[in-house]
């Protein structure tokens, strides 16, 4: 694999899914406000290093420039 998987990756993997159901669903309403605070909640797993990390894999495999 190019991009490996966080140390947290279950706890990123249940949050995000667990929270796109609820917004599929209906369970959670989807707004500006909740939006926001999906995406604090990412950040607070590290998203923004992982997404950095990721793209420099792949600029380093030469699949990006």
């Amino acid at each position: 694999a190019i991009i490996n998987p966080p140390a947290n990756a279950a706890d990123f993997t249940r949050y995000y899914s667990e929270n796109l159901v609820n917004f599929v669903l209906g369970s959670q309403d989807l707004n500006e406000e909740t939006w926001a605070e999906f995406l604090a909640g990412l950040d607070s797993l590290g998203a923004a290093d992982l997404e950095a990390a990721a793209k420099q894999d792949l600029i380093n495999a030469g699949f990006i420039r």
